[in-house]
């Protein structure tokens, strides 16, 4: 069949393979007006199934002849299998001037699936670049919440393209910690450079760091080495354009995984062959890590405690790192951070051959670490001899030296009494929240003191020091103004007792966080203050807004004159036909 046939509507049906998810009903509005004035421009294609014809190509065009209440549409009728249908309306659909991200995504991957297409062979289709067809792709990683705020505009396409590049777990641990309150009354969403620093501090892992050697495929049979590896981002310059060096790992249990493999490797190795070296941990070690060294110890594990009464590390020089002109405002700027490396790196190179040179004295020993945030690798000490430890002149040095450790392990452990109690709490909150949240009586004395110490840990110094001298105490005042963090839920008892203080805090909360550089984008922020200065400052803020209407209003009439002009001059040269998606 061949040339256009006019169709009843009722005989044709929408395809249930096409991609197309969403329609704009105010634009299906738009072009069911145009068809009534000037009738469908261009003919939708369908093909002949058991009862009618099914719809391949132009569902808003159909959707809008309906509305417009004519019972015909041009139609052009072709044979096609499922695939060649399927191929069709996807693309269709990617030329599309509204095509979503997401059904972009969907689609690429449609065609690759189902069409046998490659990602150069779509690059060559649609006239894209090859990082545009894979980070479409990648899109299709990201879990549904993510997916739903990215159709909702609550996170924009450069989010998403930072959050699917982490694994599902990772991508849902932070959605659980930044992302699931987006509808709460205070949720803002992260800049773009806010979300990849947090990715990178939280979710990844610098590969210059790791102890194990990055070309090892034997650490993880599956995932092979780090330097051909995927979650690496230096091996996937498509997606990760802007990384440099040895790059970051994606895959924190895959890392975990090959530094645990090589650390027992490399204990069996040392013990075998170079008996020499030292298997030590630092003075500091408690909870999980304390109870590895112990179970080590037990199985046989030789072990020193690198005190410093009788080791001394000797650090190895850090290189310093060269700057990004990307990270600069000015080039000035950029050619005085330049300069300073060059200096830096002198020195550097000077420490380095100090460093080599002094490692070779005798009484240098190289120690592997078994325990503590350097475990797995190695470093340097220097062995001090008896005079050295008693040189100090107290010959209770040492004793006196041994007590402070061990009142620094007591605090260490009173603090993991505390830690293990909030944990408990926590679990206990988590299995009887909904009962918890449901309580509708008043707020106890308890909640309170806990919401005015989470009050105070968000206030800034200066707000701090200013509420310090509401307190009639002198001294209080003193300590309240040099309060550390961890005193500030005793410090809240204090202030529910303090007449006055209690809605000074408050109102100096309100105050801090009220405040805004971008009111028409934190809008709740920007309502909250503007409400209470109406309030606090009714003639000042009448006057103000008035002003402010009146130049509003100015300008709005200066546009909608223009507005007025183009469109008599759009009216004048309209053409006889408007296209028609």
């Amino acid at each position: 069949m061949s040339g256009i046939q006019m169709i009843p509507l009722e005989a044709i049906v929408l395809s249930q393979m096409n991609p197309r998810r969403t329609f704009n009903e105010a634009s299906i509005s738009e072009l069911a007006e145009s068809i009534l004035q000037v009738g469908v421009l261009s003919p939708v294609i369908v093909r002949p199934v058991k009862k009618g014809f099914e719809l391949i190509c132009g569902a808003r065009r159909f959707k809008a002849t309906k509305l417009s209440g004519l019972t015909e549409i041009p139609s052009i009728v072709r044979k096609l299998s499922d695939t060649e249908a399927l191929e069709l309306m996807i693309t269709e659909n990617l030329q599309r001037q509204d095509v979503s991200p997401l059904e972009e995504a969907e689609a690429f991957q449609n065609l690759i699936t189902h069409r046998q297409y490659d990602v150069q062979a779509l690059v060559t289709r649609f006239g894209k670049s090859e990082f545009y067809i894979r980070m479409r792709l990648k899109l299709n990683d990201l879990i549904p919440e993510f997916r739903e705020l990215l159709s909702l505009d609550h996170i924009g396409v450069s989010h998403a393209m930072e959050l699917c590049k982490l694994d599902g777990q990772y991508q849902r641990e932070l959605f659980q910690s930044q992302f699931s309150n987006y509808q709460g009354l205070f949720w803002s969403c992260p800049s773009v450079k806010v979300l990849k620093r947090n990715i990178e501090q939280n979710f990844t892992l610098k590969l210059e760091n790791a102890t194990f050697s990055l070309d090892d495929n034997t650490l993880n049979k599956i995932a092979g080495s780090c330097t051909s590896c995927p979650q690496n981002t230096a091996s996937n310059q498509l997606l990760f354009p802007d990384v440099t060096g040895t790059g970051i790992c994606m895959d924190r249990g895959c890392f975990k995984q090959k530094s645990e493999t090589y650390f027992q490797r490399e204990i069996a190795r040392i013990q075998d062959e170079e008996p020499g070296i030292l298997l030590g941990y630092p003075i500091n070690i408690n909870g999980e890590q304390e109870r590895e060294l112990e179970r080590l110890v037990k199985s046989g594990i030789d072990a020193v405690q690198l005190n410093y009464n009788t080791y001394e590390t000797i650090d190895q020089p850090k290189k310093p790192e060269a700057p990004e002109a990307s990270d600069y405002d000015t080039p000035e700027e950029y050619e005085d951070a330049t300069t300073e490396f060059f200096d830096d790196l002198r020195e550097y190179e000077s420490e380095l051959a100090m460093y080599e040179k002094e490692i070779k004295e005798p009484e240098i020993k190289r120690v592997f670490l078994i325990a503590g945030h350097n475990k797995g690798s190695f470093e340097h000490v220097r062995v001090k001899s008896i005079d050295e430890t008693s040189r100090k002149g107290d010959p209770d040095q040492l004793i006196k030296e041994q007590i402070k450790a061990m009142r620094e392990k007591d605090n260490r452990n009173k603090e993991l009494e505390f830690e293990k109690n909030y944990n408990v709490a926590k679990q206990l909150f988590e299995t009887y929240q909904k009962s918890y949240l449901d309580i509708t009586s008043d707020i106890t004395e308890t909640e309170n003191r806990a919401l005015f110490a989470l009050l105070m840990e968000s206030l800034p110094t200066n707000l701090v020091q200013d509420l310090a001298g509401l307190l009639k105490n002198k001294k209080e005042a003193i300590e309240y103004s040099y309060l550390s963090r961890n005193a500030r839920y005793a410090v809240a008892g204090q202030v529910l007792n303090k007449s006055g203080l209690a809605a000074r805090l408050l109102r100096s909360f309100i105050f801090h966080n009220c405040q805004t550089g971008s009111p028409s984008f934190e809008i709740n922020k920007a309502e909250a203050l503007i409400g209470i200065a109406i309030e606090q400052y009714p003639e000042q803020m009448q006057k103000a807004q008035e002003e402010n209407r009146n130049k509003y209003l100015k300008r709005k009439a200066s546009i909608e004159k223009q507005i007025e002009i183009l469109e008599q001059n759009a009216a004048e040269v309209k053409p006889l036909m408007s296209p028609q998606a």
